[in-house]
């Protein structure tokens, strides 16, 4: 009889699996000379391999502002571009860096495991921003750059520190979760500031 997976064995899986597709890139690199980093090959780790979700101070502050916003309410509504959301899902690294740093970092071995689930949490960290936050990276030349600093390990927030984004580590996995907590906190009319210290 076939066993049920519950919810973490299921992120568990995600993450052994996603971890052998990575060395099989490595070695590939090794034997080759070529990194794979094509956007489908590394679907599985952009949206699944990551901590808990971050969201920016302000996109907090606009949410339980305005009762009519959701998690997927369109831009283009509230003085956006046509075709972005509200609240944009931004990779704090940009991964196409992300993807850099790993081969730069195991390119002579494979990571042990423990190594490998620590430079996700660290590098591969998503956050929700306003619409207007995420222009601003644009429009700073940070959407798929980062600063010219020392040291990325030490410093994954140099964008927005340039950009002033305040970001909030929450305690959510997933964007859905975190949201449901926000809708509840705005329906009993909670301040911001209480609101920033539940969700962390």
């Amino acid at each position: 009889m076939k066993k049920e997976n519950t919810a973490m064995d299921k992120e568990e899986i995600l993450w052994r699996v996603n971890y052998k597709v990575l060395n099989c890139y490595l070695e590939f690199f090794r034997e080759e000379g070529f990194w794979i980093t094509t956007n489908q090959s590394w679907n599985l780790a952009r949206w699944n391999i990551y901590g808990n979700v971050l969201i920016s101070e302000h996109a907090v502050k606009k949410f339980l502002c305005h009762k009519e916003l959701e998690k997927n309410s369109k831009a283009i509504e509230w003085g956006g571009r046509k075709g972005s959301r509200c609240f944009v899902a931004e990779h704090v690294v940009p991964f196409s860096i992300v993807k850099d740093l790993y081969l730069e970092k195991f390119k002579n071995n494979n990571p042990t495991y423990d190594q490998y689930r620590d430079f996700f949490l660290h590098f591969n960290r998503v956050c929700y921003v306003w619409h207007r936050e995420d222009e601003c990276l644009k429009d700073i030349g940070y959407n798929h750059n980062v600063p010219e600093i020392e040291n990325i390990e030490n410093q994954v927030f140099g964008r927005y520190l340039e950009a002033n984004i305040k970001h909030i580590q929450t305690k959510y996995k997933t964007g859905n979760e975190l949201f449901k907590a926000l809708k509840n906190y705005r329906n009993e009319n909670l301040r911001a500031d209480k609101v920033i210290n539940l969700i962390q």
